[in-house]
This record gives structure tokens, C-alpha cells and sequence, in this order.
């Protein structure tokens, strides 16, 4: 059986988070982000990122989790793009802002299109999100490694890899 795609999990965790929790009011609790940091974990073909925003003065009793993963459906040389499918299996909605592919070892910036099942790349939690990247070219050969980024609104990175098809 075929693999379609490598599983690669980031993970954001923090405060930073709450923008998906909105309090009776109406509006975002203040905070102020004290620091920010990035680790990475490899083990065996899944790679986790975890990103932790420290805040101050969450209100009290408050956790906010994302906890994203990206599975490529397929990468496509004549179509220039990606198909990755994203999870987010934590307690707190997140979304995505930008994608990028390296090509030719370089990350380009690509553009998302086709939201599904929300076009406004929306991840609940929990709840997954189908969407497509696609770069300006391909200078990569098929069977060579497609490797990429999704940007996710509170500054997390999702990486993804694959293979290049035709």
C-alpha cells in the first residue's frame, strides 16, 4: 500500500490562542505575549513542532489548545500545487493565512484556494480543512520530494512533505 503523504504535526499551544474564544462581552480578553518558543521533535517519519506563546494575566481557569497535522493528498508538477488536508484535534479553533512550497530548494509563496469545507480556511476544534497551495512553477522532477508550509493565524507553522506526481 502506497503512502500518499508523510504525517507532520505542528503544534501551537498558549494563551495567544483566544482569539476563537469570545467572552459575554463580545470582546478578546488583554494580554500581553512574554515570550514565544519553537522546538522541534523528530521521531521516526513524524516531525512535531511546538510553538508556546506565554501571556500575561489569562483570566483564571482559561487553556486554550490547537493542535494541527497536515496529510498531502497529492503534490502535482503540472498542476503547480498541493492538495494537504489539516486536523486540528485541540480544544481551540485556529486558521490558516498563507502557504508556501520549496522550489528548486527555494520556499515560494503560494496561494490558497478552494476551502472545503470552509472557504474562509477556518480549522475548528475539533475538525479538519481541506485546501489547496499553488505555487508560480515547479522546477522539481516528479518522484522528487515536495516539501512545504501552512501558516496558521497565531504564527504557528505547519510543515508538510510528499512526493511531486506528474
Amino acid at each position: 500500500m502506497a503512502t500518499i503523504g508523510t504525517l507532520v504535526v505542528g503544534i501551537a499551544i498558549g494563551a495567544l490562542l483566544v482569539f476563537g474564544t469570545l467572552y459575554a462581552s463580545g470582546s478578546f480578553p488583554a494580554r500581553t505575549v512574554t515570550s514565544v518558543t519553537t522546538s522541534t521533535v523528530t521521531n521516526f517519519q513524524t516531525t512535531t513542532t511546538i510553538l508556546t506563546v506565554t501571556t500575561t494575566s489569562p483570566p483564571s481557569g482559561f487553556s486554550v489548545t490547537s493542535i494541527v497535522s497536515s496529510q498531502v493528498t497529492s503534490c502535482s508538477v503540472s498542476g503547480k500545487d498541493c492538495v494537504i488536508t489539516l486536523t486540528n484535534s485541540g480544544t481551540s479553533e485556529t486558521s490558516v493565512t498563507s502557504c508556501s512550497i520549496e522550489n528548486a530548494g527555494t520556499a515560494e509563496n503560494g496561494t490558497l484556494s478552494a476551502g472545503s469545507p470552509s472557504p474562509t480556511y477556518q480549522l475548528p476544534a475539533p475538525g479538519t480543512e481541506t485546501l489547496t497551495c499553488t505555487v508560480a512553477a515547479v522546477n522539481s522532477s516528479v518522484g522528487s520530494q515536495a516539501v512545504g508550509t501552512i501558516d496558521l493565524i497565531n504564527g504557528g507553522q505547519v510543515p508538510f512533505e510528499s512526493t511531486w506526481t506528474t
